[in-house]
């Protein structure tokens, strides 16, 4: 039926596409294992999308080639999908085909191919799993629509190949979505400090997550960076020993004792002391503030480590008038203890900042209060 319409429109490419879809010889080529009958037939190919097609005739070997994948060897659709990703007048239809095959074929026009929108590119960001987003953040041209899709993705590797991709301008809303995964991840927050989109508040965001290696950069290499309260609390947070190992999750029922030198600061310093313990591993140190901070028992610390949903930790951060900010801090950090440094699933992060939003600090205290006495319990 193809060549049928072919010839009736007298095409240009009618001999070529003609030689192409011929059964016997794409029959031949198609199981011919020989070398040289493959790179004869990816010359035919190359040949024919190297020509000036009209739309109809782009659409008609778009077709002849789907047809085609399906018959080859898969080298032979990964060298097809190489030839295609540098072409810029490729078949649209043809290259999203190749981009939603299995990703050693689809990696090559993912990562290069430049007739995508981005549309196009966020159609397969939502259609396709991890190894795809991988790819296309490899991506050299790619508008801020498609970037901040891909940066939505929950992820890990695809937020540090974007981090790392120097030829795309990350947008603001990217910037600050890969800040936040990198509170919890020291090794994306060390590539996104050398990108030049970076803002003094990006650059502040990143100095609460990182270690004194990283706290070190920043200060040495960011002019505006100026915090002598930070520094300060740093000084004091790295006066304690480190634990090596981190606490186990169970706190224990007994009443905690506190060394003398710790309840000596516990009064003076920010909530920050708490987040900069678990930020270096400090499990114990940080249940001791914990536990000297709230005044509620051992069972409901373990709950609200516990807790996926953070409403417990909502309740006493906007009772004891924690920022929203360190709300966030301490429930992302909170989550190496509950999920063993799994990453943090966005729906509940979301959750537990609609939490923290909604609950007043009346309600709050009142509930912390009543805890406290022994007259209800987070669980």
């Amino acid at each position: 039926m193809i060549i049928d319409t072919v010839k009736a429109n007298q095409s240009k490419v009618m001999p070529m596409l003609v030689e192409l879809y011929n059964a016997q010889q794409i029959q031949d080529l198609a199981q011919n294992n020989d070398q040289g009958s493959r790179s004869e037939l990816l010359d035919i190919i190359t040949e024919l999308l190297g020509m000036e097609l009209s739309p109809r005739e782009g659409e008609l070997i778009a077709d002849v080639l789907i047809c085609l994948m399906r018959q080859v060897e898969r080298d032979v659709c990964v060298a097809l999908s190489e030839k295609l990703a540098d072409m810029e007048n490729a078949p649209l239809r043809l290259v999203m085909h190749i981009a939603n095959e299995a990703i050693d074929i689809a990696r090559p026009v993912l990562s290069r191919s430049p007739v995508f929108s981005d549309m196009d590119l966020i159609y397969i960001i939502r259609a396709q799993s991890a190894e795809y987003w991988r790819a296309l953040a490899t991506r050299t041209e790619m508008g801020a629509e498609a970037i901040v899709e891909l940066a939505k993705q929950d992820d890990a590797q695809t937020a540090q190949y974007l981090a790392d991709n120097s030829e795309i301008t990350l947008p603001h809303e990217a910037l600050s979505l890969l800040t936040e995964r990198a509170r919890v991840n020291e090794r994306l927050a060390k590539q996104l400090l050398v990108r030049s989109e970076l803002t003094p508040d990006i650059v502040r965001t990143l100095y609460h997550g990182v270690g004194v290696a990283l706290k070190h950069y920043i200060r040495q290499n960011f002019e505006s960076f100026s915090d002598q309260a930070d520094h300060a609390i740093d000084e004091v947070v790295l006066d304690f020993e480190d634990v090596s190992e981190p606490a186990e999750q169970e706190v224990s029922a007994q009443p905690v004792e506190m060394p003398a030198a710790t309840k000596a600061i516990c009064d003076g310093v920010h909530v920050a002391r708490m987040v900069k313990c678990l930020e270096k591993g400090q499990y114990k140190e940080f249940l001791v503030d914990f536990v000297q901070r709230t005044q509620i028992s051992a069972e409901n610390i373990n709950y609200i480590i516990s807790q996926e949903s953070g409403q417990g930790l909502a309740v006493v951060c906007k009772a004891m008038r924690i920022e929203r900010r360190d709300f966030v801090s301490l429930y992302l950090l909170m989550n190496r203890i509950r999920m063993k440094g799994g990453m943090v699933d966005p729906k509940n992060l979301r959750r537990a900042t609609r939490y923290y939003d909604q609950i007043g600090r009346d309600v709050a205290e009142d509930i912390l209060e009543r805890i406290r006495t022994g007259q209800k319990t987070f669980s």
